[in-house]
């Protein structure tokens, strides 16, 4: 006992230090520091930090993740903006300035490889893998693109695979006392929960394989699992209330749009521009997440079929499927969930008709495609265990092919090492015009209100370095703001606006809207002044500032300022 409970430490530990080398050649160890926060302001990643940023700057309220100066009406939370939701609440109560105005996103891409590493090694010893075999056979788990393209894009995302492989450990070393069980599911689906919501159900499939399983093996704990399923259920759902995952209405969780991002049935084998050597597959729009199965994997495939119709032996897969018929059962509901009514077939497509209904209510989880991670984890561990045990130089041939898909990847892997480092944003922002500000103006909105409106970054980024609410933003789940946008624009039109709100509106709204704003602004004295389009703000948008008389508050604009009557006639 003691022997292997050496083994088991000396394999976490070097499992460790691989998933820490992953992570320093694949992310870069200067994404470590709080200050570096340049290669966060591109992309999506841009809401990520921003959100993060609005959240620390805000008081404690309650539920502790509500996140009310990002985003419209005061219903957002820091769930919403995939900002690593347990770690952002961590760090805003340890409260450094340094983090406060920085990032813990690398801690997190840090935490996540080591864990994938780790939880592999753990995995293939379970299925019976030699010592050095099952950590090489985890680092060609680890270096996935499943794994780290989703750092490029979705930082809490690349979570995922982590957590996937530690509910498939879980579920296979699925036996002893229910207490045990019970600490082991809460801890992993808390953590799901405190990361992101598509993790908590692609989690939550194997925990009910788990409970199904046990059931099935001893009907006589049919109660006590009951128990332990209803307690952890309880748990994730106080968290989630308690993280924010409620502050926006439920009816706002269905955006519509089930299927624009499915995965393909051809998906297992496309590298969807990832690999060097395997050619891609033509797909239908939306389908740009990976969901193929390693390089190193397909290798094994071959491997495995090859030696099957040379030796024609058997797998025993028949065998193993009828073992575990109710996670395959869970996984194939999942895989038709990612596959959508819009089944697709390389470029060719067709609609499947659901109840209006229920295609609302899948909606709910519109990147479907992410629901087929579970079978590609599984697959991929279940090749490389039946290659492992199958060769006697399983180590070595192992190797052979992670030397292989790390080569074919190596182009693409590091992607997030490249990106720029640095302790500015590379966000639009002019400090000397901000600071003039005056601080009566406490809120910045943009017209028409939006989730990814037209410059959306600048305008949040705007408000979080000057103390101010952002009514602009992206965020993953943000509906109703048909009301917002009414309400904005009865207000523009009627001259009745807020007096502490500086309003970035769209000139294309201007101009769609000239001849009643002309009547309202033009020929009376209200004192809006405009600050044109170019000037601080990108050429699409202009800044509105009412109130002009209160202390004269625009003088602050100089020579650049005009009224918005004069702005309406030039355009």
């Amino acid at each position: 006992m003691q022997v292997q409970r050496r083994r088991a430490i000396r394999g976490d530990i070097l499992a460790s230090v691989c998933g820490a080398l992953f992570f320093a050649l694949s992310v870069g160890v200067e994404k470590l520091d709080p200050r570096n926060v340049s290669w966060l302001t591109f992309g999506d990643q841009q809401t990520h930090w921003l959100g993060w940023r609005f959240f620390a700057a805000d008081s404690w309220r309650w539920p502790l993740g509500a996140n009310p100066t990002y985003g419209w009406e005061r219903m957002n939370s820091i769930v919403f903006t995939d900002s690593f939701p347990g770690l952002a609440i961590i760090f805003k109560a340890v409260d450094v300035d340094m983090f406060d105005k920085g990032q813990y996103f690398g801690l997190g891409f840090l935490i996540s490889s080591i864990a994938l590493f780790v939880g592999g090694q753990r995995l293939f010893s379970h299925l019976g893998l030699r010592f050095w075999s099952a950590i090489v056979a985890a680092a060609l788990l680890g270096t996935t693109p499943l794994f780290w393209w989703m750092q490029r894009w979705y930082p809490a995302l690349s979570s995922g695979v982590p957590m996937l492989v530690w509910a498939f450990y879980f579920y296979l070393d699925s036996g002893g006392v229910l207490r045990r069980l019970l600490f082991r599911w809460s801890a992993l689906l808390l953590a799901a929960v405190a990361t992101q919501a598509y993790l908590v159900i692609a989690v939550f499939a194997f925990f009910a394989a788990t409970i199904t399983q046990r059931f099935f093996k001893d009907r006589r704990e049919f109660r006590a699992l009951i128990g332990t399923t209803a307690t952890i259920v309880v748990l994730c759902v106080a968290v989630m209330y308690v993280l924010g995952y409620y502050t926006v209405p439920s009816k706002w969780a269905q955006t519509g749009g089930y299927g624009w991002y499915s995965a393909n049935l051809l998906g297992l084998i496309d590298p969807n521009e990832s690999s060097r050597w395997v050619p891609n597959i033509p797909s239908i729009s939306g389908q740009y997440e990976p969901t193929a199965l390693s390089t190193g994997s397909l290798i094994l495939v071959m491997i495995l079929v090859g030696t099957l119709l040379v030796a024609r032996t058997s797998f025993g897969l028949m065998t193993h499927i009828r073992q575990h018929l109710p996670l395959i059962g869970i996984l194939f509901v999942l895989a038709l969930i990612a596959i959508t009514n819009t089944v697709s077939l390389g470029s060719w497509s067709a609609k499947i008709p659901l109840p209006q209904r229920l295609e609302h209510g899948l909606s709910v989880f519109r990147s479907s495609a992410r629901f087929i991670w579970p079978t590609v984890v599984v697959l991929s561990t279940c090749v490389i265990a039946l290659a492992a045990r199958r060769f006697r130089t399983a180590t070595a041939m192992l190797a052979v092919v992670l030397v292989i898909q790390v080569v074919d990847y190596s182009h693409e892997f590091n992607a997030v090492s490249k990106q720029q480092n640095g302790r500015s944003a590379a966000i639009g922002f002019d400090p000397d015009f901000w600071q003039r500000v005056p601080s009566g103006y406490t809120t910045f909105s943009a017209h028409p209100a939006a989730s990814l409106g037209s410059g959306w970054a600048e305008c949040a980024y705007a408000a979080v370095q000057t103390g101010r609410s952002a009514q602009c933003g992206y965020f993953s789940r943000v509906q109703g703001l048909e009301r917002v946008n009414h309400l904005q624009s009865e207000a523009l039109l009627t001259g009745n606006l807020d007096k502490s709100t500086v309003y970035w509106v769209s000139t294309g709204w201007l101009r769609a809207n000239r001849e009643i704003l002309v009547n309202v602004y033009a020929l009376s004295d209200l004192k809006v002044h405009v600050l044109g389009a170019g000037a601080v703000v990108g050429s699409s948008e202009v800044l509105l500032f009412p109130n002009c008389e209160a202390r004269d508050w625009c003088s602050f604009l100089g020579h650049r300022r005009e009224t918005l009557g004069k702005f309406l006639r030039s355009l």
